[in-house]
């Protein structure tokens, strides 16, 4: 997943499958499909 940031890379990683979940980033989705 996260290879290049570390932490940093898995927090935002974390916030965009949130940000999916609660319905706020529809492609967000994809991209979580995807990582």
């Amino acid at each position: 997943m996260a290879r290049k940031c570390g932490k940093a890379a898995d927090d935002g990683l974390a916030l965009w499958v949130k940000a999916a979940d609660e319905g706020k980033v529809g492609w967000g989705r994809i991209i979580g499909r995807k990582v």
